[in-house]
């Protein structure tokens, strides 16, 4: 480990405030920053299979620093990985500053120049975006262009190669995307919105094989509509995506399309969703060969109830690009105060139901790959899930979560190898009683049941919050109906939080499991260790 590079990062933290300070005395403009480190330190364990590396410690960090004047705005971020945390790719290995970049900001016109992050519509055609939990980074370094001609229209343009690790990717996108809003360009004097869109995405890729009818450029074109009023809000997508030959979907000659639509009602204390989504050979990369979460060009997200809660995240869905169709509806109610079950102080009700199912295929054989019916089911449950919550506050000190989640999880499908579908049914009960002086106690007790898999878990924690700075916590997940060894699953640590500023430093056995991010997953391996984190922005 580059213990030299460590210091000098901490270094720059601790000074960034005194030095941009002087700076903005002499009104040179605006300084500001972030800074976040996450180390781990890994220990051998003979209760789970670890694959602890040769250096027992390894540390992601970021420094990002940001200047304005006036109408324009400059940055860059340094990135340090020595080496990267276990599950993040090998290929991070290293250091230097993995973005930087110059924009002008007026009121007809931006434009950024280096690297930055951008999206089309809901992304289902082109999200650049970092999240770091996952590593994932696809910023674009190239030019991003945007156009206000008026208060009714808005054009964006890219052009740029993704980030690949401490590289550039091989594949330039180039896309166009537009936004008219009906109502302003009409003048329309009612308390209701209309909006179209359309993007095209083009990339292109240098192909040296000996197959004539190859594309070496991919065309992507959609398009939206959007509407909303008071109580109401609907909105469509739809995404075409011409042949795009991948390693990850075979090398098929196939085309590719979504297809997402969403409702949305509000009325005294009712809140209603629905969101239905089919996808189809959607696996859009800059480069044929990435794999994992490399150089992903759109976003699609699990369109499914994300949890909270440990247990119900042990067998999350994410999407299945090649191919799916379902949704999820929910219902939000709040159950006025005053009332025999409301209380003084109301009681909250939530109701989700998501499912999803493989498409309704024929197989073609050769580079065809597959046909299907497009609004048909397939025989095959990928995921359901219908879950209640009851989140009641009983008074000023104390309130309560009751939940009930009854999951159906095709394990052989999501996670790959051969699994037959999980059921099991998890409660969970979380109440947080506040005391005097800033201080509160949150606990959780969980249980999944099932006959399926690795069989039965329960799972507690206990929460200590001494407010504004202090958090002391333990957890635990315990395995019992394994019929092999039984194995706990523990976390305990600390956080304290100084303004902006944050530490928190925890001691942990992982289990090997998906880790899922807003719907998007990454596999992450067991370990057992110390983790810290620190962030600040300043």
């Amino acid at each position: 480990m580059n213990k030299f590079g460590i210091v000098m990062l901490y270094s720059i933290l601790l000074f960034s405030n005194q030095i941009f300070g002087q700076f903005n005395a002499l009104e040179k403009g605006v300084f500001s920053g972030s800074f976040e480190s996450i180390s781990q330190w890994y220990q051998d364990d003979n209760k789970i299979i670890v694959s602890v590396p040769q250096d027992k410690w390894a540390t992601n960090n970021y420094l990002s620093l940001h200047y304005t004047f006036g109408k324009f705005y400059a940055g860059l971020q340094y990135e340090a990985y020595m080496p990267p945390l276990l599950g993040y790719s090998r290929k991070f290995d290293g250091s230097g500053v993995a973005h930087k970049f110059f924009s002008y900001r007026g009121d007809f016109m931006e434009i950024t120049v280096g690297d930055f992050y951008e999206q089309f519509g809901s992304g289902l055609i082109f999200r650049a975006y970092e999240n770091r939990q996952l590593g994932i980074d696809n910023a674009l370094n190239g030019v991003n262009i945007r156009l206000k001609p008026s208060d009714f229209f808005s054009l964006k343009l890219v052009y740029g190669k993704q980030r690949k690790y401490f590289e550039e990717s091989n594949g330039i996108l180039r896309g166009l995307d537009g936004d008219l809003d009906i109502i302003k360009l009409f003048k329309i004097q009612k308390n209701i919105g209309l909006q179209i869109g359309a993007s095209l995405l083009s990339h292109y890729e240098l192909y040296t094989g000996a197959d004539p009818l190859f594309p070496p450029t991919v065309n992507s074109y959609s398009g939206r509509l959007d509407f909303n009023s008071t109580r109401l809000t609907l909105s469509s997508e739809y995404v075409f995506k011409e042949s795009d030959p991948l390693d990850l979907n075979y090398f098929w000659y196939k085309t590719g399309n979504a297809l997402l639509l969403n409702a949305a009602y509000a009325s005294n204390g009712l809140a209603m969703n629905l969101s239905l989504r089919r996808l189809e050979n959607m696996d859009s990369r800059s480069e044929r060969t990435a794999t994992d979460t490399e150089l992903m060009i759109n976003f699609l997200p699990a369109n499914t109830k994300q949890h909270k809660y440990s247990l119900a995240n042990i067998y999350p869905y994410s999407a299945q690009v090649m191919g799916e169709i379902g949704g999820q509806y929910s219902v939000f109610y709040k159950i006025p105060t005053g009332s025999l079950l409301g209380g003084k102080y109301g009681t909250k009700l939530n109701f989700n139901y998501s499912v999803y199912y493989g498409l309704d295929t024929t197989f073609l054989g050769g580079t065809q790959g597959f046909e299907s019916k497009y609004f048909a089911y397939g025989e095959e449950l990928y995921y359901q899930d219908i879950n209640f919550e009851l989140d009641k506050k009983w008074s000023k000190a104390f309130k309560t979560v009751l939940g009930y989640m009854n999951q159906r999880y095709n394990k052989a499908q999501v996670d790959g190898g051969d699994y037959p579908i999980v059921n099991s049914d998890i409660v969970f009960f979380d109440f947080l009683v506040k005391f005097p002086k800033n201080r509160s106690i949150r606990t959780e007790i969980q249980h999944l049941s099932t006959k399926d898999d690795l069989k039965s878990w329960v799972a507690a924690l206990i929460e200590l919050n001494i407010n504004p700075s202090w958090t002391i916590y333990a957890a635990d997940m315990y395995n019992y109906g394994n019929a092999g060894e039984k194995v706990h699953y523990y976390n305990v640590g600390t956080s304290f939080v100084k303004n902006v500023h944050r530490i928190e430093i925890s001691y942990s056995r992982q289990r090997e499991s998906l880790m899922c991010v807003g719907g998007v997953c990454r596999q992450v391996p067991a370990f057992k260790g110390l983790t810290l984190n620190i962030s600040s922005s300043f």
